[in-house]
């Protein structure tokens, strides 16, 4: 793996060097200097970067609610970026751009990043247009049902250092807001504004680009027992499956094999019995983290080897802490997880719900800590590269559903979650937010999020003399509030207090007005054995009152007859809890 400055720089010459004929013009650019001389030297765009991205991803991936078959079509996003062969594999995927590289006589150090069924690529520009086609269609024929959007931009060598000239766009309109060239077209311009440009240009294909739906045919036809909605071609065991959903079944049993064989502790769960905790309740959690601002980050680098540097350590991290997680013994996730690939800074995650919390505790520490590791080994701590890598940190969603909750749905819930959370940080300033809910039946998101917590989980309490108003969840979480949440959810339950005692407390918050609950929460805590001994068990027992009863429920100012309470949300890990 690329992690030293120097090592990107030899390759991103090897890539450069071909293509230009010349070492030290591809120095030049790689260094940002001598553009006038590099531009008197070339008379055509000789330098191509090209962009690829999976289409609806999640799409392709849950269009079956079985985990063997998300996992095949994880893998086959996978495949579509893997650099080597796995073990047990035959060797790389004929649909993997470094395959299809190799194709042309190109090598691996053509590709700046790829990785989550999207990347960079820096070719010679009178391979591109093949290079696009290639992408496009095997992986279409390996997915059978996915597409790959490509884009391409062609670059006179010097506007690697400039930026691109707007004479020499061929589009008419622009991207809005891409700045292209430095003022004189002489100064040296960030790389990443150039990402930039073409990370525009891929939108703009995405959001044009026409993707074929799979209607019902007419007549009498077997629908596909799994995706219920092409029409079954193929057989397996007793299930009748469409050729899309009989690949990805296919496919996925053959990983699964082969981390048995050689990643024995990284095997996945084979359905959803194996996830959810059915003996008891038959709960499964989605976690989806994604990292905060990439965007913004990868646009403000200064050079090509800082992206490419910075992208691959995004890479490593996400899977290092994905399999850090599975591998952890105290989560036991062995045999009882997915973790499918659905882009590149984001980490998903089906497990059982009583490891929830503490696995969303655990990812966000180790992604914080993942990411000042990489950062640490950069030598110039003045540089971009450096200031980007070392703060960055991670948002997270996390739904709790039963086992016969589809799972397209609850990858939905768990996505607008992360959405609250990053809008939250967004309002907020830095601090990163964490939000999750709990779903026991139907569906309830006929409104946003945001809309269902302000018209269920506000209470209005109407008097003679002045209305008061109860906010029933506080969600989203800081992650040091995430943090005391849990620290409370252990203390409730070293101390052994009953369900029924907690269940007690949270009804006089759904039902009574504050000084009711404030009279009746202390009643219990001075009668009860379990919350006598919680708050006997250290010093100053009036101050851990007052504290314990600002998690229970706290006025927001002074007068404002505006209470906030924690103490449901709390409940809703402490129920899936494990070991409750």
């Amino acid at each position: 793996m690329i992690t030293k400055i120097p090592e990107a720089k030899e390759n991103i010459k090897k890539a450069l060097s071909p293509i230009l004929n010349s070492e030290e013009m591809a120095k030049w650019i790689i260094e940002g200097q001598n553009s006038e001389k590099i531009r008197q030297s070339f008379d055509k765009k000789c330098i191509t970067l090209l962009s690829f991205d999976v289409d609806k991803i999640k799409d392709l991936v849950f269009a079956s609610a079985k985990p063997l078959e998300i996992q095949g079509a994880s893998e086959i996003v996978k495949d579509l970026t893997l650099d080597e062969k796995p073990e047990g594999r035959d060797g790389i995927p004929a649909c993997s751009v470094y395959s299809i590289l190799k194709d042309f006589g190109l090598h691996k150090w053509n590709v700046l990043f790829a990785g989550g069924g999207t990347g960079t690529l820096i070719i010679p520009s009178d391979k591109a247009l093949g290079i696009a086609e290639k992408i496009k269609n095997r992986f279409a024929e390996d997915s059978i049902t996915g597409s790959c959007s490509v884009i391409y931009q062609e670059f006179f060598p010097h506007e690697l250092i400039t930026g691109p000239e707007p004479t020499h766009i061929k589009k008419d309109i622009l991207p809005s807001g891409v700045f292209l060239a430095s003022d004189d077209g002489k100064k040296k311009m960030e790389f990443g504004r150039i990402i930039q440009f073409l990370a525009d240009q891929l939108r703009e294909e995405k959001e044009y680009r026409l993707i074929p739906k799979f209607n019902i045919m007419p007549g009498y036809v077997h629908i596909c027992d799994s995706c219920s909605v092409r029409e079954a071609t193929c057989s397996d065991s007793e299930d009748l499956l469409c050729e899309s959903c009989y690949k990805h079944r296919v496919r996925g049993r053959e990983e699964k094999e082969r981390l048995k064989k050689y990643h024995k502790f990284l095997e996945t769960a084979q359905d959803i019995n194996e996830i959810a905790d059915t003996e008891e309740r038959g709960y499964m959690a989605i976690i989806h983290a994604d990292a905060n601002g990439m965007g913004q980050k990868l646009f403000k680098l200064e050079a090509m080897e800082e992206y490419v540097i910075f992208s691959q350590a995004v890479k490593r991290i996400m899977e290092n802490v994905t399999k850090y997680l599975i591998t952890k013994p105290e989560f036991d996730l062995t045999k009882h997880y997915q973790s499918p690939v659905i882009g590149g800074d984001d980490i998903l995650m089906i497990v059982p719900a009583d490891k929830a919390r503490a696995i969303v505790s655990e990812l966000l520490k180790q992604v914080k800590s993942g990411f000042k590791t990489e950062a640490e080994q950069i030598e110039d701590k003045a540089s971009e590269l450096y200031k980007r890598l070392k703060d960055i940190t991670m948002s997270v969603g996390f739904v709790i559903v039963p086992s016969h909750f589809n799972i397209r749905f609850s990858v939905d819930y768990a996505e607008e979650l992360l959405k609250t959370a990053k809008s939250k940080r967004h309002e907020k300033g830095n601090d990163d937010y964490i939000d999750w809910m709990v779903i026991k039946e139907g569906s309830p998101l006929s409104l946003g999020v945001k809309s269902l917590r302000e018209s269920v989980l506000v209470r209005e309490i109407p008097s003679t003399l002045y209305s008061q108003k109860i906010n029933l969840t506080n969600k989203p979480f800081t992650i040091e509030e995430f943090d005391e949440i849990s620290r409370r959810v252990k203390k409730l339950k070293e101390h052994g207090i009953s369900n029924q005692q907690l269940r007690h407390l949270q009804t006089l918050l759904e039902r009574e007005s504050p000084s009711v609950i404030k009279l009746n929460t202390y009643y219990q805590w001075l009668r009860v054995p379990g919350w006598k001994n919680l708050f006997q068990n250290g010093e100053n027992v009036d101050q851990q009152y007052k504290e314990w009863y600002k998690f229970v429920l706290h006025e927001t100012s002074c007068g404002s007859n505006i209470f906030n309470t924690n103490f449901i949300d709390m409940m809703e890990l402490y129920e899936f809890e494990e070991g409750q």
